[in-house]
């Protein structure tokens, strides 16, 4: 017993809380990892993060010592435990919450929750998952009652960039904007903007979105000869996104549409672009300090106001073709996949910058998803279908028309009606104005226009809420398994 209390007092004081079952074993994996060093030493060094290693089940994030060398913030508490997950996820876990669009909280509560997102690999927040070196299996202790604890490496730090003692939650972006001074590694003042929300009722748009929105806000530094009154409930609405970008892993040079009807934003390195679909306006904003997680979603601090036209505001000439946008919009990937399995070579046009120009109605991914719910049938089935072709012809005519001529058309003495459609059937379709926008009705059909104008270098788009398809036509018509078998085929030679 004498030898054994002289040997622990000899010992380095590491050695001997490993001796005595102190040091939680996925401490001791972590430091056969020669590119984890400095977070499995973060650890080592934090008592609460041994006690939570200790007894937790946990899914553990573990940035490089390549992400610890390029990071600039500060190496706190809060960072370390914003790291760990209190459930134990593989990556096929961790996908699905991405899949879904589901935030995860660390085992601190108070701290921002964590975003995951698919685009070219999986990402949390802004640090990209090194899906090769992950999965790494450990236990919180030897014997059977070891939780499970999985390491995952990414390649950059976490940082909540927030003092949470301040909050009894995870902060919302009204959080963030009511007391910045919480956030010490946010270096601008947002005051101004702040009062303006409160003032154009516009505070439930920053509390309330549980699914994650992006909140883009101007800094009172760079606040020009803008008057407040500039800054409308339209405007600010210009600044929020219905989804969650984090800069990293967003996808360059791609739309994404806001809360206003006729404004999107478009991702660049440093800067953004502002675009007004309605007046067609372009403005390009740069960005201040991005990424930063909240509760319900992302901010990201800019320099200017994106919903304001009245200042940097300059003519936008389309330099992309019809077939460049719908291609690169986020939200219009499934009417991206039927144009392409289209073999009609006036659809193929659309992909090439000729003289012809048209006017195309597409459909945006959910409001697809929800049309095919209605049928009851798969897209698979849809392309299937022997007037597939027909049935997407039907959006697009070869001539140009803006929502202001649709509806003085369709809103003469003669009370005419508009012909779409390329081919040989056309529909006949009248165009209204109504509070909520324009209209379509065709047929017994009421369909929305969500976007219009969007001006491109051969034509000009309408982003509509369901299709020219009624759904008995899908629940009608037979399947055509020798269409399927030709789309297949091209698909898989293209």
């Amino acid at each position: 017993m004498a030898k054994l209390f002289l040997l622990l007092i000899l010992l380095p004081i590491n050695e001997c809380f490993c001796l005595v079952g102190l040091i939680p074993r996925v401490l001791e994996d972590l430091s056969t990892h020669k590119d984890l060093k400095q977070f499995s030493q973060l650890l080592r060094d934090n008592e609460n993060a041994r006690r939570i290693l200790r007894h937790r089940e946990l899914t553990i994030l573990a940035p490089t010592d390549e992400a610890f060398d390029e990071f600039r913030g500060r190496l706190d508490e809060n960072l370390l435990l914003y790291h760990l997950l209190p459930i134990a996820l593989a990556i096929e876990g961790l996908e699905g919450h991405a899949e879904q669009k589901q935030p995860m909280q660390s085992v601190q509560v108070q701290l921002p929750n964590l975003w995951l997102s698919m685009e070219d690999n999986l990402y949390i927040n802004d640090a990209m998952l090194l899906k090769n070196d992950s999965n790494h299996q450990s236990r919180s202790r030897e014997d059977d009652y070891g939780k499970l604890q999985i390491v995952h490496k990414i390649n950059k730090v976490l940082s909540p960039m927030i003092v949470p003692m301040a909050l009894s939650t995870s902060p919302t972006a009204y959080d963030f904007l009511a007391q910045t001074s919480t956030w010490p590694l946010v270096s601008y003042t947002l005051n101004n903007y702040y009062k303006r929300v409160i003032m154009t009722s516009s505070v439930p748009l920053y509390k309330e979105p549980v699914e994650g929105h992006t909140f883009l806000i101007p800094a009172d530094e760079f606040r020009t000869s803008l008057e407040d009154t500039d800054i409308t409930q339209e405007a600010i609405k210009c600044s929020i996104i219905p989804s969650v970008i984090f800069i990293h892993p967003t996808l360059r040079n791609t739309s994404f549409h806001t809360l206003s009807r006729d404004c999107e934003i478009t991702f660049q390195d440093k800067q953004i672009e502002s675009h007004d679909t309605l007046n067609h306006h372009l403005k390009t904003i740069k960005l201040l300090q991005a990424n930063i997680p909240l509760k319900n979603g992302v901010a990201h601090i800019v320099e200017h106001m994106p919903g304001v036209w009245q200042t940097r505001m300059a003519p936008i000439f389309p330099q992309r073709t019809l077939w460049d946008h719908i291609n690169n919009d986020y939200f219009l990937q499934t009417q991206t996949m039927l144009l392409q399995n289209i073999t009609n070579v006036e659809i193929q046009n659309l992909r090439n910058d000729n003289p012809k120009n048209y006017t195309i109605f597409v459909v945006n991914d959910q409001n697809w998803q929800k049309f095919m719910e209605q049928t009851g049938q798969s897209f698979k089935y849809l392309m299937g279908m022997k007037n597939f072709e027909k049935f997407i012809m039907r959006h697009v005519t070869e001539e140009i028309y803006d929502t202001q001529r649709l509806v003085d058309v369709t809103t003469s003495l003669r009370g005419d009606t508009v012909t779409l459609g390329l081919g040989i059937e056309k529909i006949i379709a009248k165009f209204t104005n109504s509070d909520d926008g324009v209209r379509i009705l065709w047929g017994t059909k009421l369909i929305n226009i969500l976007k219009r104008n969007i001006k491109c270098t051969n034509g000009i788009i309408h982003v509509i809420d369901a299709p020219f398809i009624f759904t008995n036509e899908i629940k009608d018509e037979g399947f055509n398994i020798l269409h399927l078998w030709k789309t297949i085929t091209k698909i898989m030679y293209r």
